[in-house]
């Protein structure tokens, strides 16, 4: 179903924000990366997280860090913006506030959220499949990132009255979604079947130099979310489609 945003549980996955975790514990540097010292950023995160109700992790910033930074690389290209898989709405929050300060710095009129979409199901995670492994099927069980609601997201997004919310389970509700073109896609649905279908579904669809950024690829500790990673792994080998790795956790596809 489609909702447009003018209508009107905390997680304790550490890639949601742990509960335990606070920003007193987390260090400012990420490799040569002050992540402090980029004040403009700092702000949007810390108000993106207060927004979302969401606890900070100390992998969560930096994969969100790198995240911006690819949404910066397709600024003046045409197309939407997509997030699949965007639970309270963190990821969308982030990606507005960049489309915002894109916008004011060539002197156009605020950005509203116009072709930004947020595809998730608001109910939790998909069943997992065999290459998810146990541990996904476990937190499937346990009802993980089910804390969440359109009528949350739409209020972290109340900035962004013209955002499109598309709820329901992929692939289906790719029907939904207006055949167009993307800049800058940011997949988050966490296991292997529903990556795969995001990759195929979108990469199609992007730009000469659209960007597609996944989030959970990994690899992460204790080899959670190991789906994700071969559904990445999968699709680049039957496209013939390279993708970069970055030591956050997130990989890249660039139209090329």
């Amino acid at each position: 179903m489609t909702f447009d945003s003018t209508a009107t549980g905390q997680d304790s996955n550490p890639e949601s924000g742990d509960p335990e975790s606070s920003d007193a514990k987390l260090p400012d540097r990420y490799g040569a990366m002050c992540l402090t010292q980029d004040q403009s950023f700092m702000e949007i995160f810390q108000a993106g997280l207060q927004a979302t109700e969401m606890n900070n992790h100390p992998w969560l910033r930096p994969r969100f860090f790198h995240m911006v930074q690819m949404l910066k690389l397709t600024s003046g290209l045409n197309g939407a913006t997509v997030d699949a898989g965007c639970f309270r709405g963190l990821s969308s929050y982030l990606i507005c506030k960049y489309l915002n300060l894109e916008k004011t710095a060539i002197g156009e009129s605020s950005y509203l959220g116009r072709e930004h979409f947020m595809i998730d199901s608001y109910e939790g995670l998909s069943e997992p499949v065999s290459q998810d492994g146990q541990e996904s099927k476990q937190r499937w069980g346990e009802k993980a990132f089910t804390d969440t609601s359109v009528e949350r997201v739409l209020q972290t997004m109340k900035d962004f009255p013209d955002i499109k919310i598309v709820q329901g389970w992929i692939p289906d509700v790719l029907t939904e979604v207006p055949e167009q073109q993307y800049r800058f896609v940011h997949i988050d649905v966490d296991l292997y079947q529903p990556t795969l279908d995001c990759l195929r579904y979108f990469y199609p669809r992007l730009v000469h130099g659209g960007i597609i950024v996944i989030d959970d690829f990994g690899p992460w500790r204790n080899k959670k979310w190991p789906g994700c990673q071969q559904a990445v792994r999968l699709f680049s080998k039957q496209s013939s489609i390279p993708f970069a790795a970055l030591d956050t956790g997130n990989a890249v596809f660039f139209k090329r």
